[in-house]
């Protein structure tokens, strides 16, 4: 869908956006979840491990440039990893 719109997108078709999750050349739009390429990272798991919290983070980018401060770039580690 992000291909179809006209949108920066990777290879795969994924929403390009920047480490802000801030969608590069489209001032007021932010990407995130599994349908986002962030730039400079490496394919990134797909699910609500990294999902939810890249929504949280695009939620403080919009606020913080609401109120006319640098958001900051969205970073995410795991502390552990559940194999089933």
């Amino acid at each position: 869908m992000a291909g179809r719109s006209g949108l920066p997108c990777d290879d795969s078709g994924a929403l390009s956006v920047d480490a802000t999750l801030a969608v590069p050349g489209h001032p007021g739009l932010w990407g995130a979840g599994d349908a986002v390429a962030v730039d400079g990272w490496a394919a990134h798991r797909m699910g609500c491990a990294v999902a939810m919290p890249m929504g949280a983070q695009a939620a403080d980018a919009i606020e913080a440039t609401l109120r006319g401060r640098a958001a900051t770039d969205f970073s995410l580690s795991y502390t552990f990893r559940c194999i089933s």
